[in-house]
């Protein structure tokens, strides 16, 4: 994902722009085999409880417990309301009472098994109580028999152990086998992501009322602007990290900043890149891949994926936007002769703003570096590039 928030004005005949661009995350969105369904797109990809429950969803119990779940809708004012929400949003109520065991998730028997493996990681928000009672998010992964639930179960532990809303992000590595209920027939062979059946969350015992919101795959992120803004120059003198283009009559600048307003679904904390623009006719910053030690220019392999996502926070200013992927050089090249493929966006909105771009909405874009003359093959991305244009 991309976030910016932009602040623009306009003087004299030739259109110079003005504006605050604050980028947050770059990530790119996986695409699954065609024997298996894909994940929904979009930040809220398995279910946000808005329209009704998700297809499949279901809670479970045994004779010594009570699950009860429900949808109820929290108005921005309301005492429940998540951070930094605005208008309303509707979230999962769960009433419980343990005795055995219990719980709810979501099941893929009907749709088929999803290939979650281009993906981070399994994220929700949680509302709890601070009761200190652990839970546990459960992966029903691939099986022996996929005519019966033979799915090898993958867990994570995590503890209400503060009140209110808490986003809770677990990356598939902070996932174990689970030891407490295997299916017969369960494969042992590793947690593969490549077949999903279901997950789930399992509830401890005891009892409480709490509530969770937006579960959604992680995706892969590219860039989220926690880590220092790297810039300096390969072998070849050739700029890398982050870094500003521009036409000459132009000036931009760009920093590391905490967010001035909250994405939603984020953190508090999250940083954002900041970048200050006065611009006549372009100009933007481009992030190329660098290594560790930020003295070489590192391609990566986005052959897999389906596109790159992103967060904008808009004023409705009309601007024409721009998003550049820098790929494939020339053989044994020692310049900048990346080709650049482009999507437009305008600032014709308002506040945060969540877009995807599928890789086969970008277009060839010439920019007279001698750069190939090839087809977007995604198996060497050098970086990419967020820009602006004179209105």
């Amino acid at each position: 994902m991309v976030r910016r928030i932009h602040r623009g004005t306009r003087r004299s005949t030739i259109t110079v722009l003005s504006l605050l661009l604050v980028t947050s995350m770059v990530a790119i969105m996986p695409a699954g085999p065609a024997a298996l369904a894909a994940p929904p797109d979009g930040p809220d990809a398995l279910a946000d409880f808005e329209v009704d429950f998700p297809d499949e969803f279901f809670a479970f119990n045994g004779g010594s417990s009570t699950v009860a779940t429900s949808r109820v809708t929290v108005g921005a004012a309301d005492a429940l309301a998540r951070p930094g929400q605005s208008g309303d949003n509707t979230v999962l109520a769960l009433d419980f009472s343990v005795g055995d065991f219990g719980g709810l998730g979501n099941s893929y028997e009907i749709a088929g098994p999803q290939d979650w493996s281009l993906t981070e990681g399994f994220s929700f928000w949680f509302h709890g109580t601070g009761s200190g009672l652990t839970y546990q998010a459960e992966i029903s992964d691939n099986r022996s028999n996929p005519a019966t639930d033979t799915s090898e179960r993958f867990d994570y532990a995590f503890t209400d152990n503060a009140a209110g809303w808490h986003l809770i992000s677990i990356p598939w590595t902070a996932f174990s086998r689970a030891t407490d209920f295997q299916p017969g027939g369960a494969p042992d062979d590793g947690f593969t992501l490549t077949e999903i059946w279901a997950w789930a969350i399992v509830l401890p015992q005891g009892a409480d009322v709490v509530y969770f919101d937006d579960f959604a795959l992680d995706q892969i992120t590219v860039d989220d602007f926690e880590a220092p803004l790297n810039t300096g120059v390969d072998g070849d003198n050739v700029d890398i990290g982050f870094y500003t283009f521009r036409d000459a009559d132009s000036s931009v600048a760009f920093s590391q900043a905490p967010q001035p307003v909250q994405v939603p679904g984020l953190p508090d904390d999250n940083n954002v890149l900041a970048i200050d623009l006065d611009v006549v006719s372009f100009a933007g910053v481009i992030h190329g891949f660098e290594n560790d030690t930020v003295d070489t220019w590192v391609p990566q392999d986005w052959s897999k994926s389906a596109g790159m996502s992103l967060w904008l926070h808009g004023n409705n200013s009309g601007t024409d936007l721009f998003i550049d992927l820098i790929e494939n050089r020339n053989p044994d090249s020692t310049t900048d002769d990346a080709q650049r493929w482009t999507v437009p966006l305008k600032d014709d909105f308002s506040g945060w703003r969540y877009f995807e771009f599928p890789f086969n909405t970008f277009t060839v874009k010439g920019v007279g570096n001698g750069a190939p003359s090839d087809e977007l093959t995604l198996e060497e991305v050098h970086g990419w590039a967020f820009g602006t244009l004179g209105t």
